[in-house]
């Protein structure tokens, strides 16, 4: 048990009953807090917390602190994201161990037991997190070193997705329904992201007919705030018929009249269905799409980097360029060749 007092004056009493961790926070009120401490010890539901030089906090005091200094960082989504998977999913499991005497051994039987349930992809970012949690912890000098820093991980099983070619985007436009069918062209012809993060945050303020453009804002994800993106010829005329139908207001996404603020997903999955696609092809896909036709086409790398709202070159020629093996015959074959002379 222990009364732990934050940066901001912040008091909180962290204490274990049948073996989970609790806390509760005084606001700034540090005498409340003690007197707190001797009432639980008064009636006997703990015992006097004694710290010996040997142990550190638990795993589970540290993604407390951790997630309280992400709370202002991180979007409300996000933050939800990583609280629940921190919470509900890393913690049961682990979180009771001391920090400082996490060994290889407790992160093999962590895999073991998620392995059951999930793929590897799953169980190494939640490895991710472990580490991230015991760095972040190092920075503060909770603790003095990340005991697992070097700990390796199941092999990676992620499965790289083929984005859809014009004839599946095409087959499933047919198919869907109409807030689904703005989706997939806004999703494709603006390369956004096609969710609360970015897609669904479009109102018809951000699109200026004159200048041909939408403006995107972009995901908190560490590039550029905003990103103005020209508008395909294509989409003109969807996105004017739209606009009337809208009343020439309100988001551009919009389901019944309410705007959307969660992923349409099962709407997906069922007109890939109509459309008899069963490859695994996500709705994310669309906007893998639209990069790599684009620098199929010859598009400019930092041209397409600055649509997709990359903050470098290095991540969009990473993720999103898939070439196949025509494109890789075409580039070797535009080769000047060289003059020499081929006898021997």
């Amino acid at each position: 048990m222990a009364i732990v007092t934050k940066k901001d004056g912040r008091v909180y009493v962290t204490w274990r009953e049948s073996g989970k961790p609790q806390w509760r926070y005084f606001k700034k009120e540090r005498a409340a807090a003690e007197d707190f401490q001797a009432q639980l010890q008064e009636e006997g539901k703990i015992r006097p917390y004694r710290r010996t030089k040997l142990q550190s906090p638990t795993l589970d005091e540290l993604a407390q602190a951790f997630l309280d200094a992400r709370a202002n960082e991180l979007s409300a989504r996000q933050y939800q994201k990583t609280y629940a998977n921190i919470v509900n999913i890393i913690l049961p499991i682990i979180g009771h161990k001391d920090a400082l005497r996490l060994k290889f051994a407790d992160l093999d039987a962590y895999v073991k037991v998620r392995s059951k349930r999930c793929k590897n992809i799953s169980i190494r970012r939640d490895l991710a997190v472990i580490k991230s949690i015991l760095n972040w912890s190092v920075g503060r000098s909770l603790i003095h070193r990340n005991p697992v820093a070097g700990y390796k991980g199941p092999p990676d099983d992620s499965e790289r997705i083929q984005p859809p070619t014009m004839v599946e985007i095409e087959r499933i436009y047919t198919v869907a329904q109409p807030h689904l069918q703005r989706i997939i062209l806004l999703a494709y012809y603006l390369g956004a992201r096609p969710g609360p993060s970015e897609l669904f945050k479009l109102d018809w303020e951000h699109v200026d007919f004159e200048s041909k453009t939408v403006f995107v804002e972009s995901a908190r994800k560490g590039g550029i705030d905003a990103r103005p993106v020209p508008i395909h010829p294509a989409l003109m005329p969807h996105l004017r018929r739209w606009y009337v139908a809208d009343g020439q207001k309100g988001p551009l996404i919009h389901y019944n009249g309410r705007p959307m603020t969660s992923r349409c997903h099962t709407s997906w999955v069922q007109a890939k269905k109509r459309a008899g696609i069963t490859r695994r092809i996500r709705l994310y896909d669309l906007r893998h799409a639209m990069a790599s036709h684009a620098l199929a086409q010859g598009g400019n790398l930092k041209a397409v980097s600055k649509i997709l709202g990359h903050s470098n070159t290095s991540i969009t020629a990473r993720v999103y360029q898939h070439v196949d093996f025509d494109m890789l015959k075409d580039a070797v074959g535009g080769m000047p060749s060289l003059k020499i002379d081929q006898t021997f």
